[in-house]
């Protein structure tokens, strides 16, 4: 049984002992624990933290060598980490470089046939 959503340590140390003995368990204790943690936020944060979990869960697809699994996660956290750090520093900078990278469109007219 996984420990309490609260117990850090002690879901590390869990975890820890799945992964040595049983790779499926400990897949399953994860899913869950994942879902727990996504389900204690407040209902206005829970479909992004899905949709980001979502994305994260595709990144790491490919990645069926748990080093290389992990090398991956390391890259994903740094990279939001950096983004997270540019907007806190300079969000003047960031917001220009956001709209300078958007395309603008073009918007087709529409006309009604008569017949």
């Amino acid at each position: 049984m996984l420990p309490d959503i609260d117990d850090t340590r002690g879901i590390i140390e869990h975890l820890t002992e799945l992964a040595d003995s049983d790779g499926e368990a400990f897949e399953r204790a994860s899913r869950e624990l994942i879902e727990r943690t996504i389900a204690s936020f407040p209902e206005e944060y829970r479909r992004r933290a899905e949709g980001l979990q979502f994305r994260i869960d595709a990144a790491l697809a490919p990645c069926k060598d748990p080093v290389t699994r992990m090398n991956r996660m390391v890259e994903i956290f740094w990279d939001h980490f950096q983004a997270f750090h540019d907007v806190f520093n300079n969000p003047d900078k960031v917001l220009a470089e956001r709209e300078a990278g958007q395309q603008k469109a073009s918007v087709i007219p529409l006309r009604r046939h008569n017949h």
